[in-house]
């Protein structure tokens, strides 16, 4: 009778189906913790959106729904990616064993398979690089959703992050996806702080120590004003002479806003910078007020 067992348990069908069962059981467990894992992460993100997302009128407050979004994506994304390294491992042990199991020679298989592996990774080598490159940018949060950035050929606001490729919309509304192993760098101006400047060229024989007077005026106002208050991270500053030529000087003014924040305060800035001089007889010389700000989609 135990011989009868033992031949039974020791017989190649059983074995397959043993072994093919409980790779399938092993993939299905993992598959339903990641997915679990992706779900809390995915309801904590979701429950923060819909504490912030009624009152979100102040620019923290946006950008805690900003964060939520990117929360949410990056762990349905690692999940995603997990899930597949997974179960790519395991099928392929699975098909290892089960080729051991019926007898087969594996080293003639092994090399075949590495030659194989090594032409389809040299023609698909540019696939590889994207997905891997998209792996570094979702891992160290390097953009998410909703920033502005520019990635060499593009610039705009990111619309989607995935694997292979970024999407994101430039500031005439065109969309562009850029395949992320083209991304060789990343400026991101949605992260942090950024500097409102603005140069503005008056004439020549202007008197500095006015010019200097008017713009503390006017980042008082600016300050008190409660429509840029949730854009303003500091007082604006007169930073000096830029530049000087034969019939203008350029003085450069400057503040530190919320990184959303650089176009408006600018716009408000120019605004009451030259509604000020004009009240204080001071003349801008040929030429408008300019600034060097992005602005974003």
């Amino acid at each position: 009778m135990s011989d009868f067992i033992e031949r039974i348990v020791e017989s190649t069908p059983l074995q397959l189906v043993t072994l093919i069962i409980s790779a399938f059981f092993l993939d299905l467990v993992i598959r339903r913790i990641v997915r679990r894992a992706v779900k809390r992460a995915v309801s904590r993100a979701e429950a923060r959106r819909e504490e912030i997302e009624p009152v979100g009128a102040s620019t923290q407050q946006l950008s805690v729904l900003r964060v939520s979004e990117r929360t949410k994506q990056r762990a349905q994304a690692i999940g995603s990616l997990f899930t597949a390294i997974t179960s790519l491992i395991i099928w392929i042990a699975t098909l290892v064993l089960a080729l051991q199991i019926l007898g087969f020679d594996l080293l003639p298989l092994i090399a075949s398979a590495g030659f194989i592996g090594a032409a389809v990774s040299f023609g698909a080598q540019h696939s590889i690089r994207d997905v891997l490159s998209g792996v570094s940018i979702i891992l160290e949060d390097e953009f998410g959703i909703g920033d502005y950035v520019d990635l060499g050929p593009a610039v705009g606001t990111v619309l989607e992050v995935g694997l292979r490729t970024t999407r994101l919309r430039d500031a005439a509304g065109v969309i562009w996806h850029v395949r992320n192993g083209e991304i060789t760098r990343v400026a991101n101006r949605s992260q942090g702080w950024m500097l409102a400047t603005v140069d503005l060229p008056i004439t020549i024989d202007t008197d500095l120590a006015r010019v200097r007077d008017v713009v503390e005026a006017v980042g008082a106002k600016l300050a008190t004003d409660t429509r840029l208050s949730n854009w303003l991270l500091g007082r604006v500053i007169y930073a000096g002479v830029e530049s000087v030529s034969s019939d203008a000087i350029v003085v450069r003014i400057s503040v530190r806003t919320v990184p959303d924040g650089t176009t408006n305060v600018a716009r408000a800035l120019r605004e009451e910078l030259t509604k000020a001089l004009l009240q204080s007889g001071i003349l801008l010389s040929h030429g408008a007020i300019s600034d060097s700000n992005p602005s974003p989609a």
